[in-house]
């Protein structure tokens, strides 16, 4: 068994300034994950773990006034992280897991993916995903 590891991260973590309170349910088009990936060799995906050190759980402003992360204000916030996943053909999204939930920031998931299959993980909300497996021989 070979061991795989992909992190996940937003489109561009600087554009957006809104707050997560501000975002919809759809995916936010400056900052939300929208990855298309394609699988050379069958593929199991195990767990889903949240970068605490990105650095990106609640959007500010640009002229954010405070120089320093407080951890209150991470774990306080409610929102959860979605991750779905979904076949470029087919428009019906399957979530994978949620995560932050009770400050859960990891999940275990099983998920195969087939060789030569392509999928689009996405989620609406500024963070960076760490997901990790192994490939079937």
């Amino acid at each position: 068994m070979t061991s795989f590891s992909l992190v996940l991260t937003p489109n561009d973590v600087n554009s957006c300034v809104n707050m997560f309170r501000q975002h919809t349910e759809t995916l936010c088009p400056k900052c939300g994950i929208n990855k298309t990936v394609t699988v050379k060799n069958t593929l199991r995906l195990t767990m889903a773990v949240i970068d605490i050190d990105f650095g990106a759980f609640i959007r500010r402003p640009m002229d954010w006034p405070f120089d320093y992360e407080t951890p209150q204000f991470v774990l306080n916030n409610r929102f959860k992280f979605t991750l779905k996943m979904k076949s470029p053909t087919n428009e019906q999204e399957v979530i994978i897991c949620h995560l932050h939930e009770g400050n859960k920031y990891q999940s275990n998931i099983d998920v195969q993916l087939d060789a030569g299959s392509s999928v689009v993980f996405s989620c609406q909300q500024t963070c960076s995903i760490h997901l990790t497996g192994y490939y079937l021989n």
